[in-house]
């Protein structure tokens, strides 16, 4: 069947005897059934029903019911109804906005769905509506009443007059909808995308080349109107590009790119307009690219790029209650211009952007941490935000709106940037540099219209000396020079060790170590007995110990070859944390580890009878293998950067 109504359900049944007169036993029952909550029905449609069997189940609906569509298709328009439905995508059998769908197919006017009489209330669950029409108002929903719409699509819908997409008689709400190119087209005609003559709460959707011809080219509302995280593009009208309020207009952490109108481009309120952390880009209208409003307000911790380039960002009625309060915003530079911000309007001081590179003098082996920051304002003074310490201290915190792209790169000098874009969340963003070699690199970090250009001093590139390990000594040089210039010596270990050195703690400065029968020490300092020791388990003896930096900027971790097998740990604990084990070389091969390519990254090697074979990659036959000869069978090899 192509309807189907579920059983009528009670809550539950109840028995009562009755002894003491039948009228008051009577007046008892009837008010027991009274109580008995019922409820609500459910239908079911799918996409083979006729149009008049659709009409029909809605015209046989009790108050509060649902009507579940099965997914498919839907050609229909010109459906009415006179109670309070929903209707939605029928979940029990998959069915979501994606492939539950009605289409208008641009019909006789009458739009798609639309109630008679009485101000009843209309729900929306999970549906497309598509290609939609009507001659008067609401493309795809005329209401009467209160019209309530979750996770629906709306594509292509459009009306004569007022709600390309919806019309309401009462409030609206919007719950993670999208809206794409819904439209109306009479002169003075309001809400491109919808229109309510009591108040709108939207939270979530996004709303796509939405247009009108007068006022509201997303979203119109009769009353005071609430806006939560959502998102308007390319929506335009006469007045408020995308949002228009009779009364006052709060909108939180939403986002409005390229929004146009004669006044207030994304925004224009007959009443206040408080704005907090949302973003408003290439905004533009003739007074108050991003907002207007009659009354005032207060925009805080936003973000305005481009929304003055044909007159203000924001704009107030001269004369009336009060002035726009703009201080705390970023202005897509550190050095705004009040000319183009507005007059009647408190924009002293705004938020600044700074950068940091942590540490700015590294070595070859080391990383910078490079931030950009957007937390400090004007003043100097730091507006910090971190979610647990205003929970904690129970306040409220803002920063600028998270996802603000910043761009880094590398002007002059060795290294390079990972990521080399990231965005912001609380303020702040953040890359990693690595260098390539010794020098000092100029980098460029940019967000919007404002770029900084920090240095960082890259040492190391070729300060290596040599040392040497005899019967439990080390005796390090401090020249490259006969009897080493003035020569650090200290007892570390015993004879029978191997001695091995690496930059353990990512300080810059290699410390010893030495491989004793399967077990690391690692000295933290080059002094007698190595400071604080990290001994561990690696290996086992017989193994040829080795030490690289195998991940980019990172501190050295040790590694081992055993006959033709190198196993590279991730970290300098017992077993090594991730080891990396792959196969290159043979039984009798002297292992060597280098940065070959300048990427920041060691790779090994081995030494062959007088051939080097140099990997590319730390993986099995070490990708791209360099061979060439150079000394001879019974020669030691040796590495480093020697210029």
């Amino acid at each position: 069947m192509s309807v189907f109504q579920q059983p009528y359900k009670k809550s539950g049944m109840i028995s009562l005897r009755c002894s003491f007169g039948v009228v008051l036993c009577a007046v008892l029952v009837s008010l027991l059934v009274l109580a008995i909550p019922v409820s609500a029905t459910t239908w079911t449609i799918s996409n083979t029903s006729s149009l008049a069997t659709i009409q029909g189940a809605i015209n046989g609906m009790g108050n509060g019911d649902t009507l579940a569509l099965n997914p498919g298709i839907y050609w229909l328009n010109g459906i009415t109804y006179s109670q309070n439905i929903t209707i939605e995508a029928n979940p029990l059998t998959g069915g979501n906005q994606n492939n539950t769908i009605i289409d208008g197919i641009r019909g006789n006017g009458n739009g798609i769905l639309q109630s008679t009489s009485g101000t009843y209330e209309l729900t929306i669950n999970n549906l497309t509506f598509r290609n939609a029409w009507a001659g008067n108002s609401g493309g795809a929903v005329q209401s009467k009443g209160s019209v309530t719409v979750e996770e629906s699509t709306f594509i292509n819908c459009s009306a004569l007059n007022d709600g390309g997409a919806i019309d309401a008689g009462n409030s609206v709400t919007i719950m993670s909808c999208t809206f794409a190119n819904c439209l109306v087209t009479k002169y003075n005609s309001d809400g491109g995308a919808v229109w309510a003559e009591g108040p709108i709460t939207d939270t979530g959707s996004t709303f796509t080349n939405c247009a009108c011809v007068y006022d509201g080219g997303g979203l119109y509302s009769g009353n005071n109107l609430e806006d939560l995280g959502s998102i308007f593009v390319n929506c335009s009208a006469q007045v408020g590009g995308a949002i228009t309020a009779e009364g006052n207009v709060t909108d939180l952490s939403s986002t409005f790119i390229n929004c146009s109108a004669q006044d207030g481009g994304a925004i224009y309120a007959n009443g206040g307009v408080t704005a907090t952390e949302s973003t408003f880009i290439n905004c533009i209208a003739v007074n108050g690219g991003a907002d207007f409003t009659t009354t005032g307000g207060s925009f805080q911790f936003c973000r305005f790029v481009n929304d003055s380039t044909s007159g203000t960002a924001l704009c107030t009625v001269e004369g009336h209650e009060g002035i726009i309060n703009a201080t705390y915003n970023w202005w897509g530079t550190n050095s705004p211009s009040a000319s183009l911000i507005g007059s009647w309007v408190t924009y002293t001081p705004w938020l600044v952007m700074g950068v940091t590179a942590t540490p700015s003098t590294i070595h070859t082996n080391q990383i910078s941490s490079v931030q950009a920051n957007f937390t400090y304002d004007s003043n100097g003074v730091d507006h910090p935000y971190s979610f647990l310490t205003c929970w904690m201290q129970h306040t409220e915190c803002y920063a600028v709106p998270d996802g603000i792209p910043v761009s880094y790169s590398v002007l002059i000098g060795p290294g390079y940037f990972s990521p080399v874009t990231s965005a912001t969340s609380g303020g702040v963003a953040s890359s990693t540099y690595t260098p390539t070699g010794a020098g000092l690199a100029m980098i460029r970090v940019t967000a919007d219209g404002q770029s900084f250009y920090p240095q960082i001093n890259v040492t190391g590139g070729s300060t290596s000396t040599v040392g040497i390990f005899r019967n439990g000594t080390f005796y390090l040089a401090s020249a490259n020079q006969n009897n080493g210039g003035t020569v650090n010596g200290f007892t570390f270990g015993t004879k029978g060790d191997i001695p091995i050195a690496g930059n353990w703690t990512g300080s810059g400065k290699d410390t010893v170590g030495i491989f004793r029968n399967g077990t690391f020490f690692l000295a933290s300092s080059n002094t007698n007995g190595g400071g604080t020791v990290t001994g561990f388990m690696f290996g086992t003896t017989g193994d040829v110990p080795i030490a690289g930096h195998w991940t980019p900027g990172a501190s050295d971790t040790v590694g081992i070859f055993r006959k033709g097998t190198f196993y590279l740990a991730s970290a300098n604990q017992n077993n090594g944390g991730t080891v990396t084990g792959f196969t290159f070389g043979t039984t009798g091969d002297i292992p060597v580890v280098g940065d070959w390519t300048g990427s920041g990254k060691d790779t090994v090697g081995v030494f062959r009878n007088g051939v080097f074979y140099l990997a590319s990659a730390n993986q099995n036959n070490g990708g791209t293998i360099t061979g060439f000869t150079f000394g001879q069978t019974g020669d030691n090899p040796v590495t480093g950067t020697w210029s």
